[in-house]
């Protein structure tokens, strides 16, 4: 098994210096992700935004509630807002 270790001979700049590449790569991926993570949030509230707007605006001022069929066709329309 010792057979199949790398020997390698490094001075401790080097190994600081790779270690120093490490953390950069690292912290580099982390803000790549938080960037991803902040994008799909903002795309999700935007589309959040427009099933919204949507219900907002089809909703007729009236003191009783929504029957079952306008809820379901609510549901349609924001999924088809949420879809494109």
């Amino acid at each position: 098994m010792s057979e199949d270790i790398l020997s390698v001979n490094l001075t401790p700049e080097e190994i600081d210096e790779l270690r120093q590449k490490k953390y950069n790569i690292a912290e580099y991926g982390k803000q790549k992700l938080r960037g991803l993570m902040n994008k799909e949030q903002q795309i999700a509230d935007e589309q959040l935004n427009k099933c919204l707007e949507w219900v907002a605006f089809n909703l007729q001022p009236t003191t009783q509630r929504p029957t079952k069929k306008q809820l379901e066709k609510m549901k349609t329309e924001c999924r088809m807002i949420i879809n494109d």
